[in-house]
């Protein structure tokens, strides 16, 4: 299967590696769909392998709130470990890896007032951990 991932990746998105990086619509003229949330993980892994730049991994909150609407400085109902484990749609990566170059999409209203709102695209053009 690999094989073929590299092939797809290769014939989806020639020079992806190369710098400089794609113009901004270089990802939005060509999109790999898949119905499963593991290939999903899989396709966005190896992508982002293609990319020349440093890997930074940004980690997630690790607490949610108790019945009394404690946050982190209350005691956590779910062990981390068990948060850290969930990934379903919806829900972000515990452990989300980024390189300058890639795209990325909004999820989740930021700053609606800049137009920062849910599906946002745009491409990584610096990272700070």
């Amino acid at each position: 299967m690999q094989r073929t991932l590299f092939s797809l990746i290769d014939t989806s998105y020639p020079g992806i590696g190369l710098l400089p990086h794609p113009e901004d619509h270089y990802f939005s003229e060509c999109t790999i769909l898949s119905s499963c949330n593991d290939d999903v993980d899989e396709l966005n892994h190896a992508i982002l392998n293609h990319f020349s730049s440093e890997l930074q991994v940004f980690q997630s909150a690790d607490s949610i709130e108790d019945n009394e609407g404690h946050g982190e400085e209350g005691i956590l109902m779910y062990p981390v470990e068990y948060l850290n484990s969930i990934n379903c749609s919806g829900l972000p990566l515990a452990k989300l890896g980024l390189k300058v170059g890639c795209p990325i999409m909004v999820l989740q209203n930021i700053n609606p007032g800049e137009g920062v709102c849910n599906g946002s695209h745009g491409i990584l053009t610096h990272a700070t951990s």
